[in-house]
């Protein structure tokens, strides 16, 4: 897949409603009403969203070993501009027209402001180089982009029971019941049978 081929659209909604973007057993990514919405288009079809609202993320990354749990849960809460890849019938329902209110309440004078966020969000994230160039294919398959402290992306994919998880400091992967973590304090590797713990 070519990242670069994907183009903003410079028509600006709004959430209606507080509205989940993804609910996994791993975890949720929900934003909440009034979230500004601008979509992303591929070959003219809808095929994402940058979003700006009061955004929650909480995954479960915790791996049960047979020495006890490792890893701690991700609960962060983000209030920058932030991008979904994926399924987007759904939550075309729940999208609704702007006002110059939504835009002042979210700190922008105008809704060009808001756009030229998006358009660096989206420029940022289509120079990574990501190894599932297919993704998203299947008509639940996710992806986020998420800025972090450190200028960069944190990015999250969720595909049916897979789920990945790369951000500062963790990467998280899990597919079913085989997970692997990657920590500055911890590389655990576990499936349904086997578990190798290793501290870094």
């Amino acid at each position: 897949m070519i990242w670069q081929n994907y183009r903003l659209d410079d028509t600006i909604l709004k959430t209606s409603s507080a509205t989940e973007l993804m609910k996994t057993e791993r975890g949720m990514v929900e934003v909440g009403r009034d979230g500004l919405a601008a979509a992303v288009k591929l070959d003219g079809k809808v095929r994402g969203y940058v979003f700006r609202g009061h955004c929650k993320l909480v995954l479960d990354t915790i791996v049960e070993t047979r020495e006890g749990a490792i890893g701690k849960p991700v609960e962060k809460e983000v209030n920058r501009p932030f991008l979904m890849l994926g399924a987007t019938d759904k939550l075309q329902l729940n999208l609704s027209a702007t006002n110059t209110d939504d835009f002042r309440r979210m700190g922008y004078e105008n809704p060009q402001q808001f756009l030229t966020e998006a358009a660096e969000l989206l420029h940022h994230f289509s120079r990574r180089k990501m190894g599932c160039h297919s993704f998203p294919g299947d008509s639940e398959d996710l992806i986020f982009a998420f800025p972090n402290d450190v200028d960069k992306t944190d990015v999250l994919l969720s595909s049916g029971s897979k789920l990945v998880y790369k951000a500062t400091g963790i990467v998280f992967i899990a597919d079913g019941n085989r997970t692997i973590l990657k920590s500055p304090e911890h590389v655990v590797l576990s499936s349904l049978r086997k578990c190798i713990a290793m501290k870094n």
